[in-house]
C-alpha cells in the first residue's frame, strides 16, 4: 500500500498479482498502518453490523485489518476513511 499516492498492489511473494488499485486509507487520527499483512479470510459478500452496510469483497489481515471494496465511484486522491 502507497498511503501517499493512495495505491494498493497484492502480491504472491515477490510477484504483483493485482494492482495498483486506488484506495482510501485513514484520515488524520485514524491512521492505516503500513507494512507488510498476510491475508487470512476473504469474503464476497460481508456485511457490517455495527454500520449496517455491505463490505463487498472484504479481506481480513492480521491483528484486526481490513480491506473493503465499494461500489461508490466517489473515490478521491486523498484519506478520508477511519483506516482500520
Amino acid at each position: 500500500m502507497d498511503l501517499t499516492r493512495q495505491r494498493m498492489w497484492v502480491q504472491i511473494g515477490a510477484r504483483v498479482v493485482f494492482g495498483p488499485v486506488p484506495v482510501r486509507t485513514g484520515r488524520r487520527g485514524h491512521v492505516t498502518r503500513d507494512g507488510l499483512w498476510h491475508v487470512y479470510l476473504r469474503s464476497r459478500d460481508q456485511w457490517s453490523r455495527p454500520y449496517d452496510v455491505a463490505m463487498p469483497y472484504s479481506q481480513f489481515f492480521s491483528a484486526g485489518r481490513r480491506s473493503t471494496a465499494s461500489t461508490a465511484s466517489r473515490w478521491t486522491p486523498r484519506p478520508a476513511r477511519t483506516g482500520v
